[in-house]
């Protein structure tokens, strides 16, 4: 199941960083406003948060994620804007050249 999953994240990925560059090209136009979600994106993250935080609270000690987790979820929120970034330039450096 794992390797199910794995293959599954992997999929996701490549396909997202294939078409999401194709989405913002073609519904943004190359504007600059495409740029709003690198500055939207945390106001996103507090309110998905604390929406999880509310109604899916840690009750049970056994519950509790790893220590290494954190670290993991550091990391992820910390390069998301970067990769955000490298997709609004991709997107909109391709409608240029076309």
């Amino acid at each position: 199941m794992n390797k199910l999953i794995l293959a599954f994240c992997v999929a996701g990925i490549t396909v997202s960083n294939i078409a999401f560059p194709k989405l913002i090209r073609h519904w943004l136009d190359g504007r600059k406003a495409s740029y709003f979600s690198l500055i939207l994106w945390f106001p996103y993250f507090v309110i998905l948060v604390s929406i999880l935080v509310s109604w899916l609270p840690i009750t049970e000690p056994a519950d509790q994620p790893n220590p290494v987790t954190g670290l993991i979820a550091m990391a992820a929120l910390a390069l998301y804007p970067f990769y955000l970034g490298i997709l609004h330039l991709f997107g909109a450096t391709a409608k240029k050249h076309e």
